[in-house]
This record gives C-alpha cells, structure tokens and sequence, in this order.
C-alpha cells in the first residue's frame, strides 16, 4: 500500500555518504520489516545489523564509494543543507530492489520494481 514520506534534512554515514534524512513512519518500519522477512525466507540470508535492528531511512545523494572525492563531497554537503533545507513529502508508490553490482565500483544495478498498490 502506498503511504507518505516525508524528508527532514541532509546528513552523512561519517565522511563517506551523503543522504537525505527521511522521517522514520509507522508504514515506512512495516515496509522495510516485511522485506527483510521475504528476503530472509526466500534466501535464507538473516540481515546486517544495519538492515535489521540499525536501519536508518534514507536518499542516498553521493558518496566516495561510488567515485565522489572528499573535497567534492564536503562541497555537496553545503549545497544539500541549503537545497533540501525545506520539508519535502511525497507518496511512496514503488520500492526499487538493488543488487551490488559485481564490479570494483561498488556500484548497484536495479533488480526489480515493486508497486505497492
């Protein structure tokens, strides 16, 4: 079922990831709960601490994973801070599956969209 979500600023996973905070919901915990247990009894693969009991809503905007440099980084936490300063709600209508990409890079390919109608 779609539901509301609301942002709540720019923060960062220490000095590696830049992201937007996203308001933690009732609708948002029971989403993310029923796919870890899909996940878990489809591929019999338990979550991480941060998936499971660590789980930190988010939008991830860059990082230096995926090729951004410390400088740059520092440059784009600024521009978030004034960009994203204003509360932004939307309607969750989808859930984007990622798989890591087996490359040096880091980076995730699209798995599958799932509506949540």
């Amino acid at each position: 079922v779609s539901f509301r979500v609301r942002t709540c600023g720019v923060d960062t996973f220490g000095s590696n990831v830049l992201f937007i905070d996203v308001e933690r919901s009732p609708e948002l915990f029971s989403l993310h709960k029923n796919l870890l247990n899909a996940i878990e009894t489809s591929t019999g693969q338990a979550p991480t601490s941060f998936e499971g009991e660590g789980y930190h809503p988010h939008i991830t905007l860059c990082g230096t994973t995926w090729g951004v440099t410390p400088a740059v980084l520092q440059e784009r936490i600024s521009e978030a801070a004034v960009e994203f300063k204003e509360q932004i709600e939307f309607v969750a209508q989808t859930v984007r599956i990622y798989v890591r990409a087996q490359s040096e890079t880091g980076a995730y390919r699209v798995l599958e969209d799932l509506p949540l109608s």
